[in-house]
């Protein structure tokens, strides 16, 4: 079964509006914030490539309504300088990795979790990163873990369950980037992991690195 994604949007606008007329507040800003989603999503068919603002703006989007979901059991920061919000990354690389930090680091947390999402140029090269304050990972299984992410065999079911969402990421930035990009994991027990990616640092008039 397939369901245009069309309608989809169309029928959050009129969720939406009916919400609003019926001063149900709440359901018509999931409804605009997933509505907005969807055309996000709708529009990747032909721009695969955004600025760094519109992947933030979906992620902010998503936030939104996983925090009326887990009602303050998380916190998110962002630490993005106005100077890189121009760049041009690839799309739909963040939700997975912020996902993936907000499943597991509210796992087992009996107190509040924190996010960071950042970014950094150096030189050549843009950082994004993800970080989150959870239970963390022993050295061997980080180890794995970066491994498996350059591993073309993805069938252990430890790594399918924790980490497919990076793995499709990684590969994706490879494909369109080159080896040199991808995904970096740190992580320590009791203390957290970090999600590094490296990108191409390219600005709007810089296009041509990705000729």
């Amino acid at each position: 079964l397939q369901i245009n994604p069309h309608f989809l949007y169309n029928t959050l606008e009129s969720i939406s509006a009916i919400a609003a007329i019926n001063n149900c507040f709440d359901i018509c800003s999931i409804s605009q914030k997933l509505g907005d989603m969807f055309r996000y999503n709708i529009n990747s068919i032909k721009n695969e490539f955004v600025f760094l603002y519109d992947e933030i703006n979906h992620i902010k989007n998503y936030i939104y309504i996983q925090e009326i979901r887990f009602e303050g059991r998380f916190e998110v920061r962002y630490g993005i300088p106005e100077t890189l919000m121009n760049c041009k990354i690839l799309k739909f690389i963040l939700q997975p990795v912020v996902e993936n930090a907000l499943n597991h680091g509210l796992e087992e947390k009996p107190d509040k979790s924190l996010i960071s999402i950042c970014a950094r140029a150096e030189g050549s090269l843009l950082y994004l990163s993800v970080e989150d304050n959870g239970a963390g990972m022993p050295p061997e299984q980080v180890e794995r873990l970066n491994r498996r992410l350059n591993e073309a065999d993805v069938s252990a079911k430890e790594y399918i369950k924790r980490s497919i969402g990076l793995k499709n990421v990684n590969s994706r930035i490879k494909m369109v980037n080159g080896n040199a990009y991808g995904i970096t994991v740190q992580s320590r027990v009791n203390a957290g992991t970090l999600v590094v990616i490296a990108l191409p640092y390219c600005l709007e008039n810089q296009e041509d690195t990705y000729v």
